[in-house]
């Protein structure tokens, strides 16, 4: 999937109900370190807000 122009993948658990996120900035893969969401819309929330914070981080940077 893609937001805002960077693709994340949600991944499926191997319990039920079991999410994990991981963004591509870059085409790195940035994992979300031990969160397990218990929705697949929270879990895109989340990315969605990973990525926000990625891009803020990213244009405060390029003003330096």
């Amino acid at each position: 999937m893609e937001y805002r122009g960077i693709r994340y993948t949600i991944r499926a658990g191997i319990e039920r109900r079991q999410y994990r996120v991981v963004i591509h900035p870059d085409e790195v893969e940035v994992p979300v370190k031990n969160k397990i969401f218990l929705s697949r819309e929270d879990a895109e929330a989340y990315a969605r807000r990973m990525i926000n914070r990625w891009l803020e981080g990213k244009t405060v940077n390029e003003r330096q």
